[in-house]
Order: C-alpha cells, then structure tokens, then sequence
C-alpha cells in the first residue's frame, strides 16, 4: 500500500496494537511491517490485565471492561484509522467498547476461529496456557459455531504449567507441555486453535500432517486488519 498524499502531505494509516504483555509486541509489529510497511504502528501495552482476571476467579471484573472501553477511546483519540486487540482473554471487552468509539476494532483470534469453523465437522480443541484465556476463547469459538448454524463440540485443553515455565524464561518446558496438549487434542479433534499468540513457535517442530491441522492466531488476524486499512486507504 502506497501512502496517501493529499497537497504534498503524506497521509499514513495509523494501527493501534493493544496488548496485555510486551513479549509479544515485536513479532506483532515485525508482522504487520512485513505486510504493509506503510503502516504505522502505536502500541498501547497494559500487562497488569492478566493477573487481575486471574485474582477475580478467572472472570472479567467490570472495571477491566471499563479500562478497555478506555484504551478504545484513547486509540480514537490519537487518529488510528484501526485498532487490534492481541489477547484473546479479553476479547469479549471489544464487543462491549464498539458502541463507544467511531473506529473499527478488530480481535487477533477471530479470524482463526471463523477458519476453524468452516474447516472442522466434529470436534475442535482449544489449547490455552491460562485458564483466563481458555474460557473466553472457547466462549468466543461456541458463538461461531453457532453463528454458522453447525453442531461441533469445542474440547478443552488446559496445558497445566506451560504459562508459569514460560514467565521463568524456560521455554523448553512451555513448549513441550503445550505439545503435548496439542497432540492429545489431536487424537480427538479435527484441529486444534491456539488461544495465545506465544504459543505458536511450540507446534512448529510437529510433524507436518500434525501440523496443518493446528490454527494460530497472530497472522490471520493482522491479514484481516491490515486489508482493512488497505481498502480504507484505495478508497480515500
């Protein structure tokens, strides 16, 4: 995508990435720079989100949803034409901030469920190293499925430990415990989605025909959001 010049003014479509860790940022950032370096990128990084789910029972206490309301209105604010949410433990908070602010807001994990949906017929496992994460994402999953009018089972798999090797920085044990829950979950399900970005480096050295069968949601969903703004821009 070329920028938009207006009266020698070079005119830049603006992404706001929000996210709940900084890990991820710089493979999100490398990723859309690799679709589009025109684009440029603002991140808004909160990473105290997490744990407060976690200390509420795992459920989204109110005043989470009030603070992503909050980051919506503060992406608006600085002129992004879009803003993309990275976690997918809050994602159900985009849905209630949409009514708020007048820019698109996209979810990192939607268009790999949508994917899963139309590929699968029976049953689809969910893989997630934090039960916070694993509870919205199934949610979000059960709505597509029943969006689209078919009768398919989502599968829980839980991958105890993976989360707490990965914030020690060992990321050989994460790996291999979310490996592991991918392949049981294989035995059973059509495919598998990965409900964190960070998990997708640990089902890369799967054997193929495993590996085809395993869905993650960092490229799918920046495609999305990154062909937005190049439509927006062809059209402006």
């Amino acid at each position: 995508m070329l920028p938009l010049h207006t009266e020698g003014i070079i005119i830049m479509k603006k992404l706001v990435l929000l996210s709940t860790g900084v890990g991820l940022v710089p493979r999100l950032v490398d990723i859309v720079k690799k679709l589009d370096p025109e684009i440029q990128i603002c991140n808004l990084v909160d990473d105290t989100i997490v744990s407060s789910i976690a200390k509420n029972g795992n459920v989204v206490p109110t005043s989470i949803f009030a603070r992503m309301c909050d980051y919506c209105r503060i992406a608006e604010d600085i002129g992004a034409d879009a803003m993309l949410l990275t976690c997918s433990s809050i994602s159900e908070a985009i849905d209630v901030a949409r009514p708020l602010v007048n820019i698109p807001l996209f979810k990192i994990d939607e268009p790999m469920m949508e994917e899963a949906v139309r590929i699968a017929d029976r049953k689809i496992g969910v893989a997630a190293s934090l039960r916070t994460t694993l509870n919205p994402s199934c949610r979000q999953l059960e709505k597509k499925i029943w969006e689209a009018g078919k009768k398919i089972t989502v599968v829980e798999g839980l991958c105890n430990g993976a989360f707490e090797a990965f914030s020690a920085g060992d990321v050989a044990t994460h790996d291999t415990i979310v490996r592991e829950t991918v392949v049981s979950l294989l035995e059973s399900c059509d495919l598998v989605v990965l409900a964190q970005a960070s998990m997708a480096t640990a089902v890369s050295s799967l054997p193929p025909e495993q590996r085809q069968r395993v869905l993650s949601s960092p490229e799918l969903g920046i495609r999305r959001v990154v062909s937005f703004l190049q439509d927006a821009g062809a059209l402006a």
